[in-house]
């Protein structure tokens, strides 16, 4: 349980008991509760019919594919419960699924720097790094939420303003240049210093070969997400 405290003021103790232990099960549950959980409300509060709605604004080729009627018909069931729900629960996947693949990518990376820290030691160490920074951007989102007068109009991609698509016209920027801001995000990068900090501890690997490791993979994805986003307008 300490953990989950030390892992903001001390994450040398974290990381240390990681090596030793291997922990990983606990920051990885509970980042997935906390998204799912803070996604559902977010949803909510936005109003899915609304995200439903704005999707179809921004994506008119998948609009016209549809008459009106079958088009007002997606829009209404989308704001179901279940639906909701669903969506929510997706979210909590989504985490689980993405610690589990930078755990072992970067596990197999290291594994060719002749380091073989073992899966259970790289999720642990991708879990906790991502924990602290799960926490303060649901809080933050949460301040924002209570605060904002007009909740129909927020977007759940740029919430938290701590990246550079916050501060762009997301109608007239293109798909690729948008992703790419999105990605410059200050969590994001926090969470990149802690990951090749909690890597040196745990390998045993220099924090600037560890940081440079994760910086390339982030690049790579950063790239990739932008492609995709120009390719299919997501």
């Amino acid at each position: 349980m300490s953990s989950f405290f030390q892992i903001f003021y001390a994450p040398s103790l974290v990381f240390t008991r990681v090596k030793e232990r291997g922990s990983w099960a606990a920051p990885l549950v509970l980042s997935a509760l906390i998204t799912m959980i803070a996604a559902y409300f977010i949803t909510h509060a936005i109003g899915m019919e609304n995200l439903t709605r704005r999707f179809f604004d921004e994506h008119p080729s998948y609009a016209q594919r549809m008459s009106p009627a079958q088009l007002q018909q997606a829009i209404e069931a989308s704001g179901s419960p279940t639906r909701i729900a669903m969506s929510a629960g997706s979210v909590g996947i989504v985490t689980v699924i993405s610690m589990l693949v930078i755990a072992l990518v970067v596990m197999l990376l290291l594994s060719v720097m002749d380091r073989k820290p073992g899966f259970t030691r790289m999720l642990g160490t991708v879990a906790w790094s991502g924990f602290p920074f799960t926490v303060v951007g649901v809080l933050m989102a949460g301040l924002i939420l209570m605060l904002s007068a007009d909740k129909a109009e927020l977007d759940p991609t740029t919430l938290v303003a701590t990246n550079i698509a916050a501060f762009l016209d997301k109608n007239s920027t293109g798909k690729f240049a948008y992703s790419l801001a999105r990605s410059f995000d200050l969590l994001a990068i926090g969470q990149m210093l802690l990951l090749s900090y909690g890597i040196s501890k745990v390998v045993g690997v220099s924090f600037s070969r560890a940081f440079m490791l994760v910086v390339v993979l982030w690049l790579l994805w950063v790239l990739l997400r932008a492609g995709a986003a120009a390719a299919f307008g997501f």
